[in-house]
């Protein structure tokens, strides 16, 4: 029942991911002066594409990060709505910031690179957050809905 419910959310995340890498990298020059190199067309596909490989690594990462915190946490069938949106945005947000603090230890682990890789870590975690809430509590009411649907089609226990 929980795959069913929630796996919309590792899914879309990881769309989404991979569009907003693609994009950002695509306006990447647009912003950024190109260095030696950069400037053929050739080179700007395969950095979209490593863009949308990278964003979409990002949200499976965050999806991942939701799913590992909402399984225990959607044990009791109480929970609501928005504490399950909470828990899913704090997981997307451990995912992808985890994600983004690997690749800035992986690219240069000098303590200078962290002015760059902390806002952008803090950045993607935020956008992961908020798509996770927003997605999460869409699933959550739909399950909830057809959970309550369920209990009314099912005929009375009382006595006959």
């Amino acid at each position: 029942m929980f795959w069913v419910a929630y796996r919309q959310v590792l899914g879309w995340l990881t769309v989404l991911g991979a569009v907003i890498g693609l994009l950002l990298m695509v306006a990447e020059p647009m912003v950024l002066p190109p260095d030696d190199g950069e400037d053929s067309l050739s080179v700007r596909v395969a950095l979209a594409y490593a863009g949308a490989a990278v964003g979409a690594v990002t949200g499976l990462v965050a999806g991942s990060g939701v799913l590992a915190l909402l399984g225990p946490w959607t044990w009791y069938a109480e929970r609501t709505v928005a504490s399950r949106a909470w828990v899913a945005a704090l997981g997307a947000a451990g995912g992808a910031a985890l994600v983004w603090v690997g690749i800035g230890l992986r690219t240069n682990g000098a303590f200078v690179s962290w002015a760059i890789w902390l806002p952008l870590c803090g950045a993607f975690a935020l956008v992961a957050a908020i798509a996770a809430a927003l997605l999460t509590a869409r699933a959550s009411r739909r399950e909830d809905d057809k959970q309550h649907r369920l209990q009314q089609q099912e005929p009375s226990q009382g006595l006959l």
